[in-house]
């Protein structure tokens, strides 16, 4: 087997599941729209077209660069994220744009690091496709992706600040708590706070406390 047939073979492989797996929850009886209809089947849309080009280019590579397998190992890592962001939520997982009321806010897993991995998986899905659609794809097929990405990617924002408005109502300072020390995409303030957790049992480390100044005191 060539280097460019398994090369192709991997990134299909990879392409499949994330749409599987993308498309497993679409539909789901009892849960409620968060935006209009409309949006939800331009959303629809919009994730089709991407992916059929994302295919198209994949047949049709005719050489495998470099950033080419970076990509292989962000689409890889997106679709291993997304899998376990929805094994995370277990049967509160909805399609993008819905909601299910439920009486658990989930913290665990993943959700302790990022509280939108779903959403982050896909940015890093979406950003390891478009490497390769930037490397191979002609200009207007590039344009054409490109088109239907935004739409994705401001769609998915603006949801993802409905969900968390949604679950602030519903969980209120529980939900906050969550919020102030958890980054919505990114797990940064996760590794900060471990990071100072660390620092404050750092051997050697000498504890203070500064008494009110007389200046302070009233």
């Amino acid at each position: 087997m060539s280097v460019l047939l398994g090369f192709r073979i991997a990134q299909l492989a990879v392409l499949a599941a994330f749409t599987m797996i993308l498309l497993q929850g679409r539909g789901k009886r009892g849960a409620e729209r968060l935006v209009d209809q409309r949006l939800l089947f331009a959303l629809e849309v919009c994730c089709l077209v991407p992916i059929l080009i994302y295919a198209y280019v994949l047949a049709t590579l005719e050489s495998v660069l470099a950033a080419d397998w970076v990509a292989l190992a962000m689409t890889t890592a997106g679709t291993i994220l997304v899998a376990k962001s929805k094994a995370d939520l277990g049967s509160r997982h909805t399609w993008s744009g819905y909601r299910r009321t439920t009486t658990q806010l989930v913290t665990n897993g993943v959700y302790a690091y990022v509280r939108h991995p779903l959403y982050a998986a896909s940015y890093v899905f979406i950003a390891g496709s478009l490497a390769t659609v930037f490397h191979h794809a002609p200009y207007p097929l590039i344009a054409l992706a490109l088109v239907p990405v935004a739409y994705v990617l401001g769609f998915t924002a603006f949801v993802a600040r409905r969900e968390g408005a949604t679950l602030e109502e519903q969980f209120g300072d529980r939900y906050r708590a969550y919020q102030a020390r958890v980054h919505p995409f990114l797990p940064l303030r996760r590794f900060d706070s471990c990071c100072a957790e660390a620092d404050r049992w750092r051997p050697g480390r000498q504890e203070s406390a500064e008494l009110p100044r007389a200046a302070d005191q009233p």
